[in-house]
C-alpha cells in the first residue's frame, strides 16, 4: 500500500521501506532485483541503490538530481530512455517524494 502523498513537512523524514521501497516495487523491482538486474542496478534495499549499477550511481546522497534514478524516471531528463520503457509511468507526486527522499540522505 503507497502511502499519502500531501506534502511533505520539512523536518518530516521520508522512510525509505514505508515510502520509497512501495513505488520501486510498483515500477522498477520486476527488471531490477535478483541476480541479473537489468543495468546491473537493484533497487530492492538502500545498500543495493546506493551501489548503483553499471552506468553509475543510482542516487547521489543530498543530490537529487545528480544520480540516475531521477535522470531515468523524469521526461527528457539528459536525453535518457525514460523509466520503466513500459506500463505505466512514476507520478510526478511519486518523484517528488523520491526528491525528498534523496535530498535527505536516501537513508
Amino acid at each position: 500500500m503507497l502511502v499519502s502523498f500531501s506534502v511533505i513537512a520539512a523536518d518530516e523524514a521520508v522512510s525509505f521501506n514505508s515510502q520509497i521501497k512501495p513505488v520501486f516495487d510498483k515500477y522498477c523491482i520486476q527488471c531490477h532485483e535478483g541476480w541479473f538486474p537489468k543495468g546491473k542496478l537493484r533497487l530492492d534495499s538502500v545498500e543495493n541503490i546506493r551501489e548503483g549499477g553499471k552506468t553509475g550511481f543510482a542516487v547521489v546522497p543530498g543530490q537529487p538530481d545528480k544520480g540516475l534514478i531521477i535522470m531515468s524516471i523524469v521526461p527528457g531528463k539528459n536525453g535518457r530512455v525514460r523509466m520503466p520503457p513500459q506500463g505505466a509511468r512514476v507520478s510526478d507526486k511519486e518523484i517528488m517524494l523520491i526528491r525528498e527522499w534523496i535530498r535527505q540522505g536516501a537513508k
